[in-house]
């Protein structure tokens, strides 16, 4: 069976809120990396994880560049991951002590 990615766009004020839904691996890791390039580094990005069943060192890649594009670039970059497969990931390789992880949408609203 095909890997599966969808990604939807939407703003929430300045910020660019990115809601990915599937599998994020070696198949649909690109696809993901294509939309956040999009956004040039001086942007306020947030991408929601919430709906993610999965991440291999593919995805943890990406949030590890697009975080560090954005920190370059005097934007800003965020992931909403509740208790779940992402969390995991980003806590045992302890990306979650840099990354800004938020456990839901409001609460990363709240912060910026």
């Amino acid at each position: 069976m095909p890997h599966q990615l969808s990604i939807d766009e939407s703003s929430e004020g300045a910020r660019t809120v990115l809601t990915v839904a599937g599998e994020i691996d070696l198949a649909t890791a690109p696809q993901l990396e294509e939309r956040i390039g999009a956004y040039p580094g001086e942007s306020d990005l947030l991408v929601d994880l919430s709906s993610v069943t999965f991440m291999d060192s593919t995805g943890l890649r990406l949030l590890i560049g697009a975080h560090e594009r954005a920190k370059g670039g005097g934007g800003s970059f965020a992931v909403v991951a509740p208790e779940g497969p992402v969390t995991k990931v980003l806590s045992i390789t302890g990306v979650d002590e840099w990354l800004p992880v938020f456990e839901t949408r409001s609460a990363a609203s709240a912060d910026g």
